[in-house]
C-alpha cells in the first residue's frame, strides 16, 4: 500500500487528490490508489527483463507488488487512473490438539 501511495505522490502529474480505497472481499482484500494522472504505471503488469540494480535506491517497489500480490493492475477512472493489487486470505492454521 505504501509503495503505491509513494509512487502516486512521486510520479503523478496534476493537482488532484490521491485517494486510497480498501475493499474487503470474501477471498481477501483489494487495495487501490486513485490519482489524477491517466498515464499507466510502468512495469506493474509486465515483468522487467533485467533484475534491479542492487545499488539503486529505487526500482523494486512494483516488483515487490507483483511478487507478493495474487494479482495487480491498473484501470482508467473518470479523473485519472486506479492502480490496484489483491492479497488473498491466508487460511487459518490448525493447531495440534494437546
Amino acid at each position: 500500500t505504501a509503495e503505491l501511495v509513494a509512487n502516486a505522490v512521486e510520479h503523478t502529474a496534476g493537482d488532484g487528490p490521491i485517494e486510497l480505497v480498501l475493499e474487503l472481499l470474501p477471498t481477501g482484500c483489494q487495495v487501490e490508489v486513485h490519482d489524477p494522472d491517466p498515464a499507466p504505471p510502468g512495469d506493474l503488469t509486465v515483468p522487467h527483463p533485467a533484475e534491479p540494480d542492487p545499488w539503486q535506491e529505487h526500482g523494486r517497489g512494483l516488483l515487490l507488488i507483483r511478487t507478493l500480490s495474487s494479482s495487480c493492475g491498473h484501470r482508467p477512472t473518470d479523473s485519472g487512473k486506479a492502480v490496484w493489487f489483491r492479497l488473498p486470505v491466508v487460511p487459518a492454521q490448525r493447531r495440534p490438539v494437546r
